[in-house]
């Protein structure tokens, strides 16, 4: 489970990834496949988290909003809650973790700093190869064991563009299967004079993951005039 701090209110969560993935939930088709540009799902250190961005990642293409009970019914569908302990870690995950949503408008500041969460990730893990390796490699491989690899260099590279701002604007893969479940970081990206703003989803949902069908019901406060 993300670690959450209970208040008055409802859980608050102190994930950044757990956030950006209830943030992620917040948005319509086109604001997700906007945030969702250039990321993959192996970019979450957290399992269940890295899971939940892979099934937004397989449906945002194709147009669907990664509404929480979406998420549910495609985790459902692909055989993922296979067991009950798997069926109640995902469905607890997914209410507390929307329940605890930022707001679309700080999508692309989450973004930037799973990104850089996972590049310090990639640099660490960069940094103990060459630990271990140092004293045994030949002479002559020092200067490949010094070159980052092409995870960091990736990362180094996605990083910096969410740092600066760059507006990524994915390009819809011609055929389905052509589209890389948990991968959305070889989507084509360009430059926007005017960063959009995802617009959040209507109102706040309070989900019963736990009911029967192939859809979790929910129920929606209407949204004040």
């Amino acid at each position: 489970m993300n670690p959450t701090h209970p208040t008055p209110s409802g859980p608050i969560t102190v994930d950044t990834e757990a956030a950006f993935v209830g943030c992620l939930m917040r948005c319509d088709a086109e604001a997700a496949r906007e945030l969702l540009a250039g990321m993959r799902a192996d970019d979450l250190a957290s399992p269940i988290a890295s899971e939940v961005l892979a099934l937004a990642i397989g449906l945002v293409p194709r147009g669907i909003a990664p509404d929480p009970a979406v998420l549910y019914a495609e985790a459902r569908r692909t055989g993922r809650l296979d067991t009950e302990h798997r069926h109640e870690l995902l469905t607890d995950w997914l209410i507390d973790t929307y329940r605890a949503a930022a707001e679309p408008i700080v999508g692309s500041y989450l973004k930037t700093s799973v990104l850089e969460a996972a590049y310090r990730r990639a640099l660490r893990e960069y940094a103990y190869r060459i630990l271990t390796r140092v004293d045994h490699v030949e002479a002559s491989q020092l200067a490949d064991l010094a070159a980052l690899d092409d995870r960091a260099i990736d990362l180094q590279q996605r990083h910096h563009r969410a740092t600066e701002g760059e507006t990524t604007r994915p390009i819809t893969p011609a055929t389905q299967n052509e589209s890389r479940t948990g991968d959305f970081s070889a989507v084509s990206e360009s430059r926007s004079s005017s960063p959009h703003r995802p617009g959040a989803r209507g109102g706040n949902t309070r989900l019963d993951l736990s009911q029967g069908g192939s859809t979790p019901a929910s129920t929606h406060r209407e949204e004040a005039a």
